[in-house]
């Protein structure tokens, strides 16, 4: 009675889905329980795979081939790959050697004595008749220019928008953009590798001879002045000649340093300043007078500021030149300082 019923229910669900259009997933779900497939076996030139359904409420019905059966399907499988081979051997044959040869003149007269249609240059945009059926460029200059344009690209791409790809610094081992190709080391290894090569350089040579040049110009300057580095000067106070100990002193002696400023102060009335911090003095470079902001201000304006520095600049240029030109005449150059004109303030 069981099997009875099972068979009953299987027979309901075969009559729900009576002559299906197509196979869908509520279709498979009800019918079948599972499907087992079974490794392939090679038969020659088949392959033979056993496939076992399972339906519900009945288990695996079906019928197993026979041997007999199985060779006429081998034979029917053979028989139309050689029906198929005779085909493809037909549309060969009809593509043959005369054939070929006939269209090929009538395309070339048709193109005016051209193997293929005209097309259009895909880098210069010139109509063009190709030599090839992958011709995609009018000539050889077309081509390559293409092809650097691509390579170019390529390597922005992976430069990632810098002029030069990515190198190993030789000195810490990162790696790093270069900013031109012939750059070996990133910028922090760049300057402290320059600044380490100058003081060898510097301890090695240049560091003696300049010892030596000082030595002599010091020598030089006692020399000329009784033992004194600066020249005599007249003290600006009491008018007594004496040798100063700095470039820029104006007074024999810090007592005559205070009389003069006190004397200055005293000369001067406080209210002059107008509720300035510093009295009204006159421009270095213009002649104007005007308010300083600070003690050691020379100039009025920023414009009379940079005509002092380009006075100053020049002047230090000419120095230089002259002090290479002593050099090489083995003749000592007077301090830089001292030759800057008073005028300038300095």
């Amino acid at each position: 009675e069981v099997v009875d019923d099972q068979i009953d229910r299987f027979i309901g669900i075969v009559k729900k889905y009576k002559d299906p259009t197509e196979v869908s997933d509520a279709l498979v779900h009800e019918l079948i329980e599972k499907i087992s497939v079974h490794e392939v076996e090679k038969d020659g030139d088949f392959r033979l795979q056993k496939v076992d359904i399972y339906f519900k409420f009945i288990g695996q019905f079906g019928v197993d081939y026979t041997d007999a059966e199985i060779e006429a399907m081998k034979e029917q499988i053979r028989e139309a790959k050689a029906a198929k081979k005779v085909q493809k051997e037909k549309h060969r044959a009809a593509y043959s050697e005369e054939y070929r040869i006939k269209k090929r003149d009538a395309r070339r007269e048709r193109l005016e004595g051209h193997s293929f249609e005209k097309r259009i240059c895909e880098w210069c945009g010139k109509e063009y008749y190709p030599s090839g059926n992958r011709s995609k460029f009018c000539c050889q200059d077309c081509r390559k220019a293409s092809d650097q344009k691509k390579r170019e690209q390529k390597r922005l791409e992976e430069k990632e928008g810098h002029t030069f790809r990515q190198k190993q610094c030789k000195m810490c081992g990162e790696l790093f953009w270069p900013t031109n190709g012939q750059q070996e080391m990133c910028k922090p290894c760049s300057k402290v590798n320059t600044r380490n090569r100058q003081r060898a350089y510097y301890h090695s040579c240049v560091s003696e001879k300049e010892k030596q040049k000082k030595q002599e110009h010091r020598e030089q300057l006692m020399a000329e002045n009784e033992g004194h580095l600066i020249p005599k000067r007249i003290c600006e106070y009491c008018g007594k000649e004496y040798f100063p100990n700095k470039s820029l002193q104006k007074y024999c002696s810090k007592e005559c340093g205070k009389k003069a400023y006190e004397q200055m102060d005293n000369d001067r009335d406080p209210a002059n300043k107008q509720g300035h911090k510093f009295y009204m003095r006159a421009c270095t470079v213009c002649g104007h007078m005007y308010w300083p902001g600070g003690p050691n201000s020379v100039v009025c304006s920023a414009a009379c500021k940079k005509i002092r520095d380009k006075a100053i600049q020049k002047k230090n240029y000419e120095m230089r030149k002259q002090k290479h030109e002593n050099d090489s005449k083995d003749i000592a150059c007077p301090d830089m300082v001292d030759t800057i004109p008073a005028e300038m303030g300095v």
